[in-house]
């Protein structure tokens, strides 16, 4: 059993490069998340995984929001597998918080996923100050 869910057509594409831009550790200046986001663009988002297998919500909490003093709004974090085309190259971004649990299936269900995808490269970004 897997902690995602494919929520979009799977790409069919030649090569694309799996980019990981998390928020996080390695996230000086918001560096990483930054450059994920623009790489990801619009792009339609494929992958989406649970956040209660991932997250503890002590460290990383779900924000409200209220719109003149009603609440409209829970937003929990996320871990998001986004496409984009970018110039001439396929890219599969995945982008959202570092997660708290689950480490080693994490990993092991992005490199499956990649695999699957037939991603060509892997670029991991961050900033360190």
């Amino acid at each position: 059993m897997t902690s995602y869910r494919i929520t979009g057509p799977l790409p069919a594409s030649a090569d694309p490069v799996l980019v990981v831009g998390l928020d996080g550790w390695v996230n000086a200046g918001q560096a990483a998340t930054a450059a994920a986001a623009f790489l990801a663009g619009e792009g339609p988002a494929v992958v989406e995984w649970d956040a209660d297998d991932l997250f503890d919500y002590r460290a990383s909490r779900p924000t409200l929001s209220f719109e003149q003093g009603v609440f409209v709004a829970v937003e929990y974090p996320q871990l998001v597998l986004r496409r984009n085309r970018v110039g001439d190259r396929d890219l599969l971004v995945l982008t959202g918080t570092e997660p708290n649990w689950n480490w080693r299936r994490l990993a092991s269900e992005v490199a499956d996923l990649a695999g699957t995808l037939g991603a060509a490269e892997y670029v991991s970004l961050g900033g360190i100050p």
